[in-house]
């Protein structure tokens, strides 16, 4: 008979299975049970895309704050094109985060007033982005009058409850 010893796989298997603290963990289940262990992180089990794509000036949200909530960014796909007409200052293109009260840019692309330009990346971050608790994730301002300019980003994300 195998006898389960790991506290932590005890725990798993009894919060699936339903059992209280009470009924304790039978240990003999393995001769009856064969107990299956998801690996899959929860994060991959609660994984959300957010897109957003504006050809406005200003800013424009990409995911709206909800109330403790916190979002993991775990990786993105983001670009922008823009023609030679357009009269957006020398500066940025960027996608903004609230990090510890600070914001943060975690996509930057450098434009050039009437100069025609396209650029797109793609980013999986091996340690996940955590942004502040309801705070909302946004393409930063920026002012043109005239031409086009588009900013697309895809968020890969989860969401964690905060109490």
């Amino acid at each position: 008979m195998v006898v389960i010893q790991n506290t932590e796989a005890i725990n798993i298997i009894r919060d699936q299975a339903g059992l209280s603290l009470k009924e304790g963990f039978p240990q003999n289940l393995a001769m009856t049970v064969q107990p299956v262990l998801d690996m899959t992180p929860d994060f991959h089990k609660n994984f959300i895309c957010s897109a957003n794509t504006t050809t406005s000036t200003g800013s424009a949200t990409v995911l709206s704050a909800k109330e403790k909530v916190q979002y993991v960014i775990h990786g993105y796909s983001a670009s922008f094109i823009k023609d030679a007409t357009c009269d957006a200052a020398d500066g940025t293109v960027q996608w903004n985060i609230t990090q510890g009260g600070v914001v943060r840019a975690i996509v930057v692309f450098p434009i050039l007033t009437l100069t025609a330009q396209s650029q797109a990346v793609s980013c999986w971050f091996n340690r996940p982005i955590r942004c502040d608790v309801n705070t909302i994730v946004q393409a930063a301002s920026i002012t043109f009058t005239a031409g086009k300019l588009r900013r697309s980003i895809v968020l890969y994300v989860s969401e964690e409850t905060v109490q």
